[in-house]
């Protein structure tokens, strides 16, 4: 871990996090840093634009709406009221739009394939918040507004095409909390690499 160069976007991976997980998280920066990596605290300006980019519901609206629309069309019943209602937001999205979105995919990762140069690895929460209860989520405000949050970091790395490994960082008899290992695409070997010599430091 010496030596090695992480990047913690100061930016949205930490926005509505619980203290549990903040906490959890900030002792993993200070265990890194006491081991020798090099932490640096960076605004990711790409993660800030996301939300514009899938503001029609992005890839998973469009691609799911194309899969399933017969299947929905003819058993609308069947399907989690929850789950069709995301799907049907793709009806929306037109050739033109899809195509679009493609374009700002490839700037999106050539812009943030630029700032991660300097950085052998990035490093965050891996959802900001602990793991709500069933009741928690029978409201359907708390509920979308609960599976946005939890999905947005793991979404950041999805839309990078990037690669990630989730490791458990909490204490021992408390909620589970992951910390990401994450960088762009291909670099699978490093990020295992990188996530091994996390794994047996928070284990010792």
């Amino acid at each position: 871990l010496k030596g090695l160069r992480l990047l913690f976007p100061s930016n949205a991976v930490l926005d509505g996090a619980d203290d549990h997980v903040a906490t959890s998280f900030a002792h993993v920066l200070s265990q890194l840093s006491a081991a020798g990596a090099i932490i640096v605290e960076q605004a990711v300006p790409p993660f800030d634009q996301l939300p514009g980019i899938n503001a029609q519901g992005g890839f998973i609206a469009a691609e799911a709406w194309a899969w399933h629309r017969q299947l929905i069309a003819d058993k609308a019943d069947a399907y989690d009221p929850r789950v069709v209602s995301r799907m049907l937001r793709g009806k929306q999205i037109s050739a033109a739009d899809y195509i679009d979105l493609l374009h700002r995919r490839t700037q999106w990762i050539q812009q943030l394939q630029m700032q991660l140069a300097d950085y052998d690895a990035m490093i965050m929460p891996t959802v900001p918040v602990i793991a709500p209860t069933i009741a928690e989520l029978q409201d359907e405000e708390v509920y979308h507004k609960t599976n946005l949050l939890l999905l947005r970091n793991p979404t950041f790395i999805n839309f990078l095409d990037g690669c990630a490994v989730s490791l458990p960082c909490h204490a021992p008899g408390t909620a589970p909390v992951g910390v990401s290992i994450a960088a762009a695409g291909g670099q699978d070997r490093t990020v295992l690499a990188i996530a091994k010599a996390v794994e047996t430091l928070l284990q010792s």
